[in-house]
């Protein structure tokens, strides 16, 4: 089952407001080290490179 965000949130969510301001690659640096690179039963999903 694939769940999509973009459905789920309102284009006018304030939260979508705030992202599309805030630079988050601060936050992501700093969470590298938790992601999982290899033998993951799930991929993670990159957000960035989905919007790119």
């Amino acid at each position: 089952m694939v769940v999509d965000i973009d459905m789920l949130v309102p284009k006018t969510h304030l939260l979508r407001k705030i992202e599309k301001v805030m630079d988050y690659d601060w936050l992501y640096e700093k969470l590298e080290p938790y992601y999982c690179h290899d033998n993951c039963p799930h991929p993670r999903i990159d957000r960035q490179k989905k919007e790119a």
